[in-house]
């Protein structure tokens, strides 16, 4: 995959070794930087915590209104079409 940004900035973070070892073998198995892998690592972790988020304040909703079971999401979807 290539590298989604086009402005890039420097920082420095501490990885395990371990886990550096990982990334290094992905970056070289599929002919990317460690930069580009650990980017898109980045992404794919800010968009998962973005969807869980999402999916508490979605159940603190449902919970709020008796929305238990999917019955009930497509009574409710047929309601507001009305």
């Amino acid at each position: 995959m290539k590298q989604m940004t086009t402005q890039s900035q420097k920082t420095s973070v501490s990885l395990p070794y371990d886990l550096l070892i990982q990334i290094k073998k992905m970056a070289d198995d599929d002919g990317e930087s460690v930069s580009a892998v650990i980017e898109q690592a980045t992404r794919y972790y800010l968009m998962i915590h973005q969807w869980e988020k999402l999916q508490k304040k979605t159940a603190i909703f449902a919970r709020k209104k008796n929305i238990t079971t999917e019955d009930d999401v497509n009574r409710i979807v047929h309601e507001s079409r009305r």
